[in-house]
């Protein structure tokens, strides 16, 4: 994959609390297949069974994994943030939050684990504000070395066998 500078600013579609655009937003970073793919012959790319199905085997690209699992853990949030906002959080625990604990548990070092494979060493500073004080380190406006974006969507859709929904 190419690998291309990309400055990270803030973006209020991801980095703002829950609402219709926001949540649209999220949902659509996955590609369609939510990143899952068809693999036939899988024993010559050396990899582990897949999942069987009439297409070929069935696996997931880690990348799409990885966002999957940091939607979930914001919705989780999100779930939780609205039963405070009612002061009813008992019961949002016990009917939506409960069952989702070892999933969001499994996403939390899920993704610690792809943060630390990734080792972006980018060096951030502290953003200052425009009356001269600093600010504490944001990473906003700082560019970064990334894999193009763009490349990778490609590669996914017209590369591998993408699972459509």
């Amino acid at each position: 994959m190419p690998i291309v500078p990309v400055k990270f600013d803030r973006d209020d579609r991801y980095a703002a609390p829950s609402s219709p655009e926001t949540d649209v937003a999220w949902g659509s970073i996955s590609p369609p297949g939510d990143g899952f793919i068809f693999v036939n012959n899988s024993a010559s790319y050396n990899l582990e069974p897949g999942k069987p199905s009439s297409e070929g085997e069935v696996y997931d690209v880690s990348l799409f994994h990885q966002l999957h699992c940091l939607t979930h853990i914001r919705t989780y949030a999100f779930t939780m943030k609205a039963g405070m906002d009612n002061n009813n959080t008992r019961e949002v625990y016990d009917l939506l939050l409960r069952r989702q604990e070892d999933h969001v548990f499994h996403c939390f070092d899920y993704i610690r684990q792809a943060l630390m494979c990734a080792g972006d060493m980018t060096i951030e500073w502290p953003r200052e504000e425009a009356d001269g004080r600093r600010f504490a380190v944001d990473g906003w406006g700082i560019t970064h070395q990334c894999r193009s974006w763009v490349s990778l969507l490609i590669s996914f859709t017209f590369v591998l066998r993408p699972l459509m929904k």
